[in-house]
């Protein structure tokens, strides 16, 4: 459907095997930018997309996690420059980096993550190395609040519109969804797979965005998610969303909601659930029934 002319492959044949690279031959020309490692492609890919004009600005984020860089990834796309992995434990970018950053004429570097993921010396290393260059670090207390502090330093004069979420938990969709995020010039925030994360929440409910674009299936993000709702707890009794089973007993044991009704649906045991519960099930079963799925009723329920 796409019908391009030049596929641009990523990482060396152990990453994207060579069966690959030869059926995409079958259509359109390709290269490959793929190093020894994880650290060599990134540089690899910034010389190849800024080695002509070069780039003021550069993101640095680690290469031993994924989180950051995701987030980062779309930043650094909608702002035209590159993003590249570094050892982040290391004291000091390495040899290589800096030759990068030299040829690219980089002065000004963003670094993704707090100190435990980029380490302070390779911030501190930045200016040494580079005389009158600035480092502005966007990390947050955890992968959510960094993806938020990197959206906010990278898009500071953002027009109210779409935002993009992936999970948090795994990196296929929102690496994907980067690369689409920064072309439309949008953010990518990470989030949780049941509701909008506590770190984004705030954000999301302000002016900035009108739209949310959910990366990935059911299965990975939740409807709830772009509702907004606020994320409950799934140990406190008095949650909707608390979990009981063998694993993790009631408590306290004799806990009993306030306000519990009665169903108005067909219900033999006639136990009483929480009237927000009860209403759910009653308009469940409405729904049920005008799709066809004939009458329900509940077998066992407990509050």
């Amino acid at each position: 459907r796409l019908a391009p002319d030049k596929v641009v492959i990523l990482g060396s044949s152990g990453a994207v095997s060579a069966a690959v690279e030869d059926r995409v031959r079958g259509f359109a020309l390709v290269e490959r930018v793929g190093g020894a490692d994880r650290y060599e492609t990134s540089r690899m890919v910034a010389e190849y997309a800024f080695g002509t004009g070069g780039s003021a600005k550069a993101w640095i984020a680690t290469g031993t996690n994924f989180p950051d860089a995701l987030a980062a990834g779309a930043a650094a796309g909608a702002n035209s420059a590159p993003l590249v992995l570094v050892a982040g434990y290391e004291a000091s970018i390495d040899e290589a980096t800096r030759e990068l950053f030299t040829a690219l004429e980089t002065n000004s570097f963003v670094l993704a993550g707090s100190g435990a993921v980029v380490s302070t010396g390779i911030e501190q290393s930045l200016p040494v190395l580079f005389p009158g260059a600035t480092a502005h670090r966007a990390g947050g207390s955890d992968r959510y609040d960094t993806a938020r502090l990197l959206a906010e330093h990278g898009f500071p004069d953002l027009v109210p519109g779409r935002v993009f979420l992936a999970t948090g938990l795994n990196y296929p969709d929102a690496l994907v969804g980067a690369a689409l995020a920064g072309r439309l010039g949008r953010p990518l925030l990470l989030t949780g797979e049941l509701c909008a994360h506590p770190s984004i929440r705030p954000t999301l409910l302000g002016p900035a965005y009108t739209s949310i674009t959910l990366l990935g299936s059911r299965g990975v993000l939740r409807g709830l998610v772009a509702t907004l709702a606020p994320c409950q707890g799934i140990s406190t009794a008095s949650s909707q969303w608390v979990v009981v089973n063998k694993y993790r007993p009631y408590s306290p044991l004799r806990y009993v909601p306030s306000g519990l009704v009665t169903p108005n649906v067909s219900y033999p045991g006639g136990h009483r659930l929480r009237s927000d519960a009860a209403t759910a099930v009653a308009s469940m079963f409405s729904a049920a029934q005008a799709a066809g799925a004939g009458r329900m009723s509940i077998a066992s329920g407990y509050r």
